[in-house]
C-alpha cells in the first residue's frame, strides 16, 4: 500500500537473508459462533485468516499458487489509483481465482474534494463490474496530499467514495495508518460505526519471513476487536518471494459478504423492501407528485411508479413502466411527478401503484388510492420581467411564465405613444409571440418595423394557458433613444477562493442604464463543455447599488479543479456592451510550462541538473506564487543552488494544495551539486550504513534502470572527475 521507491536498497540488502525463507503464519484462534452483522470497523475479536495485498508493483506473473499453498487464505488487489486502472487488476484477479483464493480490492486515491472522491468510486465501479469479492472494497486514504487536510474535507472525501459503493451494493472499507484513523473525525463522521476498517501499523518484530507465533502475541491483542483488518508487515516474503504487504483478518468477511448479498452476491436476502410514508403533493389539473420511502435490509434496486387514467382502461399505461416510469431517490426517499400530459390531459380518477425491488430481486407493491386530476381555473404567472438590448433600433423584452396546466402562447403586442397604436398588428396575440426556452419567453421589438420612431414605446405580455385561462401585463414606458457609450467595469474583485468555488465582484455604471451584468464561467479542462449556454439569464450579479456579485460554485461545474475562466459582461439598456475577462485557479496541480526540460509524476520533480537555482527552477512552472524549500526545510529564493529532497508548495488560500519533492541526479545530500560527499553516500548505503529517503532513491539511480547498485556509484564518481556527463 505505501509507496515502494524508498525501501528499494533496503530491499536489495536484504533480499540475499531472505530467499527461500518460508512465511510462518500464527494458527487460528478457536471460532466463535456467528452473530448478526452491523456493519463497522470493530472487529470480532479472534484471527479468521492472514492475507497479502498487491498491485502492479509486483509485477504481472504473479504467482498465486505459491501464495495459497504457504497458507495464506486472500488477497487485496490494488485496482486502481487516481490515475488509471492497475495495469495488473484484471490478470491479477484471474490468478487469484484460479489458486482458490477469496478476494477484496483496494483504490489508492488522490482526491482533494468530495466530488473528485466519488468520481473514483464509480471508476472503481466501472473497473469491478461483473466480478465477485468476499472481501470489502477499501478506499486507499494516505496519499501525503491528503493527511494535512482538514478534519471536515477528510470526512467528506472518504465518505463520498464509499457512499457510492454501499448505494451500489458493496461492503465499503477505510485503509489508513493508525494515527489516521484514530482522529475524531473518523468517529463523528459515522464512518467509524458504519464501514469497515483496515488499518496499517507495523511491528518491528514482523520480520521479513512472516511472523511467528509467539511474536504476534505480543500484540494481536491492540487491533482484534478495534478493526477487521490490520497491515503488520511491509516486507513479508512467502517461498522467497516478495516483498509483500501482509495483514492479519479479525472478521469473517465472506460469510457476511455472501448472507448479506453484496459486492456482486445474491445472497440469502428474502425480505422484501417496506414502502411506507407515502405523500400526495402539488395536485393540480396537470397532475401531481408522490413520494415514499422506501427502506432494505441490504439495498434498494429501484423503485417505480406505474400510473394510468381510471377511463379506458390502461391504454396509457407504459409497456415498460418498470424501467420507464422510476422515482428520483433522495436518501431513502423517491419521488415521481405524474404529468396529465402523458396521459392524453385527461380529467377524473388517475391509479397510481408502487413497486419497489431489492438488489436481490425481492419485490413488493403497493396500490394507492385514486387521485382525482380536475379541470384548471388558474390563470398564468408572468415574472422577472426584463428589458435588455435597448437601442436606437429596438429592445428586447424577456420574462418568465408559469402555469399549473401547461402554457399555451405568449404574446408581447407593442407600438409607439406617438401617432396613437397605428403601428399595432390587429392580430397581435398571433403575430407578436415570444420564443420559448424553459420558462422564458423572450421578444424582440424592433423599431423599423414601428416606422423607425424613437420615443416612447409600450408593450404588454398577454399570456395564455391550455385550458384558455388568460392574463396580461402592462409594462412600464420604454424610452428608445440614441447612445453610443459603453459601460465601466471597474473595482473588480476575487475573493473566497476555496476548493468549492470563488466570488467576483465588480463595480458597474452607465450614463444610460445598465441591462444586465452577467458571469459566464467555465473550467480550462474540455472547453467550454461546462458553460450554461444560457448564462445571460442563469449567471447574472445579484446587485447591490452599482456593486454587482457573483457566486461560481465548482459544484455547478462537474466538481472540476484547476483553471476557471469567469468574464463579466455588462450591457446597457443600448445594447452597449463590454467585456472584462478574469481567470482563478482551484485547487488544481503543480503545473510545468508546456516545453519544460522536467517531468513531475507521483509527487517527484525528475530532470533537475547540478547547481540549478530557485530562479531556474521557478522559470519552469505556469503557476504564481509558488514556495521553495530547501533540503534542510527552509525557504528559498533567488540564487540558492536547491536540490534533492527540496520541496515545492503551491498555496491555495492559505493552504497547501499540492506539493513535489525535487530529485537532482547524482546529488544526494541535498546541497544541489554533485561532488564527493555524494558518491561516498552512495558508497555507504551500498554497504548496509546509510538509507535513502524516496527522492534520494531516485537520485541515486543515475541510470535510470530502476535499481541502485555500483554502476550508479561509478558514474557519479567519473562525473565528478569530468568523465562523465550525467545530463
Amino acid at each position: 500500500m505505501k509507496k515502494k521507491f524508498h525501501r528499494l536498497v533496503s530491499w536489495c540488502l536484504c533480499l540475499a537473508m531472505v530467499i527461500g525463507l518460508l512465511g510462518v503464519l500464527p494458527a487460528l484462534e478457536n471460532p466463535v459462533e456467528a452473530t448478526a452483522y452491523g456493519g463497522g470497523m470493530a472487529g470480532e475479536g479472534r484471527i479468521v485468516a492472514h492475507g497479502l495485498d498487491v498491485s502492479a508493483w509486483q509485477n504481472p506473473g504473479l504467482d498465486f499458487q505459491n501464495i495459497a499453498n504457504a497458507g495464506y487464505k486472500f488477497v487485496i488487489l490494488r485496482c486502481g489509483t487516481s490515475v488509471r486502472k492497475d495495469i495488473c487488476f484484471e490478470e491479477y484477479y484471474a490468478s487469484a481465482r484460479a489458486a482458490g483464493l477469496d478476494v477484496g480490492a483496494y483504490f489508492y486515491s488522490y482526491a482533494l474534494s468530495e466530488a473528485q472522491a466519488r468520481q473514483e468510486a464509480y471508476d472503481v465501479l466501472s473497473y469491478i463490474e461483473g466480478k465477485t469479492f468476499e472481501y470489502p472494497i477499501y478506499f486507499d486514504f494516505e496519499d501525503p496530499t491528503q493527511i494535512d487536510l482538514s478534519y471536515d474535507l477528510s470526512a467528506r472525501i472518504c465518505r463520498g467514495f464509499m457512499d457510492v459503493l454501499h448505494d451500489n451494493g458493496y461492503l465499503a472499507g477505510l485503509y489508513s495508518m493508525s494515527w489516521i484513523l484514530n482522529r475524531s473525525w473518523v468517529n463523528t463522521s459515522g464512518i467509524r460505526d458504519t464501514y469497515e476498517g483496515w488499518v496499517a501499523h507495523v511491528y518491528s518484530d514482523a520480520n521479513n519471513t512472516g511472523i511467528t507465533s509467539g511474536q504476534f502475541n505480543i500484540y494481536k491483542e491492540q487491533y482484534q476487536s478495534v478493526y477487521g483488518m490490520h497491515q503488520y508487515s511491509f516486507t513479508t516474503y512467502v517461498n522467497g518471494v516478495g516483498p509483500f504487504d501482509a495483514n492479519v483478518c479479525y472478521k469473517d468477511y465472506p460469510s457476511i459478504v455472501m448472507s448479506q448479498g453484496l459486492n456482486g452476491y445474491a445472497g440469502n436476502d428474502k425480505a422484501d423492501p417496506v414502502i411506507s410514508d407515502v405523500i400526495y403533493s402539488d395536485v393540480s389539473a396537470a397532475g401531481y407528485t408522490i413520494s415514499c420511502r422506501v427502506t432494505d435490509d441490504i439495498a434498494v434496486k429501484r423503485v417505480s411508479f406505474p400510473t394510468w387514467t381510471e377511463a379506458n382502461g390502461q391504454d396509457d399505461l407504459p409497456e415498460q413502466y418498470m424501467s420507464t416510469q422510476l422515482g428520483t431517490k433522495n436518501g431513502d426517499r423517491y419521488t415521481f411527478r405524474v404529468n396529465a400530459s402523458e396521459h392524453n390531459n385527461e380529467t377524473g380518477a388517475y391509479i397510481t401503484h408502487i413497486y419497489a425491488e431489492d438488489r436481490a430481486g425481492n419485490t413488493v407493491s403497493l396500490e394507492l388510492d385514486p387521485v382525482e386530476v380536475r379541470n384548471d381555473n388558474q390563470k398564468p404567472v408572468i415574472s422577472d420581467v426584463r428589458i435588455m438590448e435597448l437601442s436606437a433600433s429596438g429592445y428586447t423584452v424577456s420574462c418568465k411564465v408559469t402555469d399549473d396546466w401547461g402554457i399555451n402562447s405568449v404574446s408581447f403586442p407593442s407600438w409607439t405613444v406617438a401617432n396613437g397604436q397605428d403601428d399595432l398588428p390587429e392580430q397581435f396575440l398571433t403575430t407578436q409571440l415570444g420564443l420559448r426556452d424553459g420558462d422564458r419567453f423572450v421578444f424582440r421589438v424592433n423599431t423599423a418595423a414601428h416606422n423607425n420612431e424613437t420615443g416612447e414605446y409600450a408593450t404588454h405580455i398577454y399570456a395564455t394557458d391550455c385550458a384558455g385561462n388568460q392574463i396580461s401585463y402592462e409594462m412600464d414606458f420604454v424610452n428608445v433613444m440614441d447612445d453610443n457609450e459603453d459601460p465601466v467595469i471597474s473595482d473588480v474583485q476575487i475573493t473566497d477562493v476555496t476548493e468549492e468555488g470563488y466570488t467576483v465582484s465588480c463595480k458597474v455604471t452607465d450614463n444610460w442604464g445598465l441591462s444586465s451584468v452577467v458571469f459566464p464561467s467555465w473550467t480550462e479542462e474540455n472547453g467550454q463543455d461546462d458553460m450554461d449556454q444560457n448564462f445571460i439569464f442563469t449567471q447574472m450579479g445579484e446587485k447591490d447599488g452599482d456593486i454587482y456579485t457573483f457566486h461560481v460554485k465548482t459544484a455547478d461545474h462537474n466538481g472540476e479543479q484547476g483553471l476557471y475562466h469567469t468574464h463579466i459582461f455588462a450591457t446597457d439598456c443600448a445594447d452597449n456592451r463590454v467585456i472584462v475577462e478574469l481567470t482563478v485557479m482551484i485547487g488544481g496541480k503543480i503545473t510545468l510550462i508546456a516545453d519544460s526540460m522536467y517531468s513531475l509524476e507521483e509527487g517527484l520533480l525528475r530532470g533537475v541538473t547540478s547547481h540549478t537555482t530557485v530562479n531556474e527552477l521557478i522559470s519552469e512552472f505556469e503557476n504564481e506564487g509558488l514556495e521553495i524549500l530547501n533540503a534542510a526545510g527552509q525557504a528559498a529564493a533567488g540564487s540558492e543552488v536547491i536540490g534533492t529532497g527540496a520541496v515545492i508548495n503551491l498555496y491555495q488560500s492559505g493552504e497547501i494544495i499540492d506539493t513535489a519533492t525535487i530529485v537532482v541526479r547524482g546529488d544526494l545530500d541535498g546541497s544541489g551539486v554533485v561532488d564527493t560527499t555524494d558518491y561516498m553516500r552512495l558508497k555507504a548505503a551500498l554497504r548496509g550504513n546509510f538509507l535513502f529517503d524516496e527522492a534520494q532513491n531516485k537520485a541515486a539511480d543515475v541510470d535510470g534502470n530502476g535499481l541502485i547498485n555500483t554502476t550508479d556509484y561509478m558514474r557519479i564518481k567519473a562525473y565528478f572527475l569530468g568523465n562523465f556527463e550525467l545530463y
